[in-house]
């Protein structure tokens, strides 16, 4: 039970430092900031960054 309740928390931790990921990509790609360095500085995939700018761009 107690590994359990862990790994859940690990889980919403990991989602929710990937959430913020995305919403630093998202501020940097507003400031014209090039993908590379976003991609460093966040450590979200390239893919990833593409699908963010995608949708900021349809915003």
């Amino acid at each position: 039970m107690e590994r359990l309740g862990i790994q859940k928390g690990l889980q919403r931790g990991l989602q929710g430092r990937h959430e913020e990921a995305i919403a630093i990509a998202k501020n940097l790609l507003k400031k014209k900031v090039p993908l590379s360095v976003i991609k460093s500085a966040t450590g979200l995939s390239e893919q990833e960054l593409i699908l963010v700018e995608d949708i900021e761009e349809q915003a």
